[in-house]
C-alpha cells in the first residue's frame, strides 16, 4: 500500500512543461520534509482557459465601509443594484466573513455520523515531517480553528490521521486531513445526490439567477459526539493531537450529509425558486420583477436555520 504524501514537484526532464505530479512514497517511509515552496508548486486548480460566461462584478457596501464586496453584476440597472444593496444589507446576518461568525446548525436537523464497517480496526498513521515555516503556518491555523470551536484537543486516540497542508489562492495555509484509512473503513451513505445535467436544465430559461455558496459549509455541521474521536489528527512536534467537533472536509459521505441538510432546509423551495448542489445554491426567477422576493424567501429560510453563505465568493 502506497501512501499519498502532500509533496509536489515539477518534472526535472521537462523544466518548461509546468506539469506538477504527486509523489508517492512507501507506507513505512516518512518521506522528505515538506516546505512552503514545495507546497506552493502544487496546482491550486485546473485552468481550462474557456471564455468567461459570467457578468463582471461590482463592489457594493452591505453595512460597513471597510468591507465592500464584489457581489452584483455591473450590467444591472442602477435601480436594481440599489435594491440588491438594500436587500443584502437587511440580510447581512445570513453571511459570514470568518470562522468566529459561524454558528452551528441544530443537531436535530443534521449531524455527521461516522459508522465503521464490521471487522475494521482503528488505524494510526505514522508521523510526517514538516519544515519550520510550515509548522508555524499550521500553528496559526490551529489557533484559529480552536478559537472558532471547530476542533478540540484529543487524548488516547485510536484513529489518527496526518495533516496535508494546502495553500489557498490567498496564500493562507489550509489544514486538510488525510482521512484515507478512516474513509476505507466507512460504509457509503447512499443518499441520492443531484444530477448536474438536470440542475442545469432546471435553471435554464430563467430571466435572472443569483449564485451563493456556503461559508466553510461543511464546518457548519456538527460531528456526532460519539464519533468525534475518530477524526483525530496529528500535528508536528509539540503541537499535539486534535479532533473535529464539526464536520471537516475530506470525510467520506460528507457531501451526502451536507446535501441532506440543504434539502431539509429548502425542501419546499427546491425546483421552484431554488436549486442546490451540496453547498452551491442558485436562486432562479422567471421574471426579473420577482427576483428580490425570491431571494428574500431564501434568506428568510437561511436565517431561520442559521445557515451562513459566503458573500465574498460571488
Amino acid at each position: 500500500m502506497e501512501r499519498l504524501l502532500a509533496h509536489w514537484f515539477t518534472i526535472s526532464k521537462q523544466p518548461n512543461s509546468g506539469v506538477n505530479l504527486v509523489e508517492f512514497l512507501a507506507e513505512g517511509d516518512n518521506g522528505p520534509v515538506l516546505s512552503l515552496d514545495k507546497i506552493q508548486a502544487a496546482p491550486a486548480e485546473l485552468e481550462d482557459h474557456r471564455p468567461q460566461v459570467k457578468d463582471p462584478l461590482e463592489e457594493i457596501n452591505v453595512g460597513t465601509a471597510d468591507d465592500p464586496r464584489p457581489f452584483v453584476s455591473a450590467l444591472l440597472p442602477q435601480q436594481m443594484k440599489d435594491e440588491f444593496r438594500s436587500l443584502l444589507t437587511e440580510f447581512k446576518d445570513c453571511f459570514a466573513w470568518s470562522y468566529h461568525e459561524m454558528p452551528r446548525l441544530e443537531r436535530t436537523l443534521v449531524e455527521h455520523e461516522l459508522r465503521i464497517k464490521p471487522g475494521c480496526k482503528p488505524f494510526r498513521q505514522p508521523p510526517r515531517r514538516f519544515s519550520t515555516e510550515v509548522q508555524l503556518s499550521i500553528k496559526d491555523e490551529l489557533v484559529r480553528l480552536l478559537k472558532a470551536g471547530f476542533i478540540r484537543t484529543a487524548r488516547y486516540v485510536e484513529w489518527l490521521a496526518n495533516i496535508v497542508p494546502v495553500l489557498k489562492k490567498s496564500g493562507a495555509l489550509r489544514i486538510c486531513i488525510d482521512f484515507r484509512n478512516l474513509n476505507l473503513a466507512t460504509p457509503k451513505d447512499e443518499y441520492p445526490m443531484p444530477i448536474s445535467d438536470l440542475l442545469i436544465d432546471a435553471a435554464a430559461n430563467h430571466a435572472i439567477l443569483s449564485f451563493m455558496d456556503g461559508h466553510a459549509g461543511y464546518n457548519q455541521i456538527f460531528t456526532a459526539e460519539a464519533d468525534v474521536h475518530k477524526t483525530a489528527f496529528r500535528c508536528p512536534r509539540a503541537l499535539g493531537t486534535y479532533e473535529w467537533v464539526v464536520m471537516p472536509f475530506g470525510l467520506k459521505n460528507a457531501g451526502a450529509t451536507y446535501q441532506r441538510e440543504m434539502n431539509a432546509i429548502f425542501h419546499d423551495l427546491i425546483g421552484t425558486i431554488v436549486e442546490v448542489y451540496i453547498d452551491d445554491v442558485v436562486i432562479k426567477s422567471k421574471r426579473r420583477q420577482t427576483h428580490l422576493d425570491d431571494l428574500r424567501q431564501a434568506f428568510l429560510r437561511m436565517r431561520r436555520h442559521n445557515l451562513k453563505m459566503n458573500l465574498a465568493n460571488r
